[in-house]
């Protein structure tokens, strides 16, 4: 499932995935995609491997003042970015080159 996810994530890019076609790709009903993964956004963090999932990200980031908000955003990304080999897996799924 998560090959599938890579190959549709780089292929038609986060909006143009849907999990009935992931779950196609991997020769299984959605409903098991949505059991393992839950929703699209768990499952593109898994397949991407993020290490958290963005919008759990994102609740934390804007839990400050709004004259830190633009601040603790580009802190949070780029400690994202740094963390393992994430720069590289989300530049291989943004280009095309699933491993």
């Amino acid at each position: 499932m998560l090959d599938a996810a890579r190959s549709r994530f780089a292929a038609f890019g986060y909006d143009g995935a849907t999990i009935r076609a992931i779950a196609a790709d991997a020769g299984v009903d959605s409903a098991l995609v949505h059991h393992f993964y839950g929703t699209k956004e768990q499952l593109f963090s898994e397949a991407v491997g993020l290490p958290a999932v963005p919008s759990e990200m994102l609740a934390t980031v804007m839990d400050v003042g709004l004259a830190e908000l633009g601040d603790s955003i580009v802190r949070s990304l780029l400690r994202l970015w740094d963390t393992g080999d994430t720069a590289a897996k989300i530049a291989a799924v943004m280009l095309g080159r699933v491993e």
